[in-house]
């Protein structure tokens, strides 16, 4: 007989999802804090939660296929229409037919046990995104047998398949409470941080060589995938952490600091020398993978972060000319974006007198557009943070941040 593994039966669903209960949580003390404070805690709880869903497995019955017939030599020790004696070995001619079982969702599901069983397991071989289902025939059965079999062996498929759905949907009920739960007490502990040195009132030491700092080769960071959510059901595609997307951030932060530090060293510089000082900057810590004026969907953008091929941040940098060109700057940055993108930015130079009042127009240009959802906690003074419908699809969201940086005037 050919041995068939069986389904559901290698480990226990029960403590996959409390590994993932516990990584979950776990991730809430290793968000930055400027990112645990800015962000609204509905955003950071919908954001960890949906990176630890998982979706169970369903079957596509209607795509059933055959991989055909072909002879094997069938073990029938022990039946009594073949087997010359009691237990004696005997092989007779037989039939050997595989079922292919196309399904959705997570493939490795199929190797959990959940909290609901039987003592009959399910026999088949995962491969990819189907379930095959291989039987052998005697020589006296026939497609009436098969079928009988077939049919049995996938309710009992659907069955499991169903249990799993139940785990899961009960793991993503309950678990952002407990998210919340973590983001809650961690960002009382950095109230109560910052309350402590307020109270103390001294200041507080920053490292000025912290501006300028490259990490190492041997540390450089990756712009690695996940899962972007959006508002309904779609395919999975990668998209830049938030993390990630924090960092890059963060580094045109610093790059902006150092600019204010030592503003008549960068007074002369017009729009392409500043965006290639900050491209230094950006690859220094990403291996070198932003590059600049690089062609993405319908134009030219001044700093594209790729990976694996595919668009995980865009960004523009402009002077400041108005609340008209920024507008345009608005709509031009949507227009570079395809539907894989979900992360951009606007670096906006501002060599006017009055720092404040741009500031104030941006953010009420921005949310002014047609496409703009909402406005997400501001993290700094000097930067916003946005949420876009994508102009090519209105079920995906496009995260926008925008900084602006004060220069001298001319």
């Amino acid at each position: 007989m050919r041995d068939v593994n069986y389904l559901f039966a290698d480990e226990d669903l029960s403590d996959l999802l409390e590994n993932m209960r516990r990584a979950a949580v776990g991730d809430v003390e290793r968000i930055p804090e400027g990112r645990l404070l800015g962000v609204p805690i509905d955003d950071l709880v919908a954001q960890l939660a949906t990176s630890a869903s998982r979706n169970p497995p369903k079957l596509r019955l209607e795509e059933l296929q055959s991989l055909g017939a072909r002879e094997v030599k069938v073990d029938v020790s022990g039946h009594f229409m073949y087997a010359p004696g009691w237990g004696e070995p005997a092989l007779a001619d037989g039939t050997e037919v595989t079922i292919v079982v196309p399904f959705t969702g997570d493939g490795e599901l199929l190797r959990y046990q959940p909290s609901t069983s039987t003592s009959i397991c399910p026999r088949g071989d995962v491969r990819g995104a189907e379930i095959h289902l291989t039987y052998q025939l005697l020589p006296h059965e026939d497609a009436a047998d098969l079928k009988q079999r077939l049919e049995r062996e996938v309710k009992t498929i659907e069955e499991y398949a169903a249990w799993v759905a139940r785990d899961i949907a009960r793991f993503q009920a309950t678990l952002p409470a407990e998210i919340r739960s973590a983001v809650e007490k961690r960002r009382e502990r950095l109230h109560r941080n910052a309350d402590l040195m307020d109270k103390l009132g001294l200041p507080v030491r920053r490292e000025a060589a912290k501006v300028w700092t490259f990490a190492p080769p041997e540390i450089r960071r990756k712009t690695a995938s996940i899962t972007h959510p959006t508002s309904k059901p779609g395919p999975v595609e990668p998209a830049l952490p938030e993390a990630v997307f924090d960092h890059v951030l963060e580094v045109i932060e610093r790059f902006t600091i150092a600019i204010e530090r030592s503003p008549r060293a960068f007074a002369k510089f017009g729009e392409e020398e500043l965006r290639d000082m900050l491209l230094v900057q950006l690859n220094g810590h990403y291996e070198g993978t932003a590059t600049g004026e690089t062609f993405n969907a319908s134009g030219k953008t001044d700093i594209y972060i790729p990976y694996k091929g595919k668009h995980v941040f865009i960004a523009e940098c402009k002077f400041w000319h108005g609340k008209k060109a920024y507008a345009e700057t608005i709509d031009q940055l949507l227009g570079y974006t395809t539907w894989r993108d979900s992360k951009a930015a606007i670096v906006v130079f501002n060599k006017n007198r009055d720092h404040t009042a741009v500031l104030a127009t941006i953010d009420e240009e921005t949310q002014q557009h047609s496409a703009y959802r909402r406005r997400l906690e501001q993290p700094t003074a000097t930067q916003f943070r946005y949420v876009f419908a994508h102009p090519e699809d209105p079920n995906r969201e496009l995260y926008l941040a925008v900084v602006a940086i004060n220069l001298p005037p001319d």
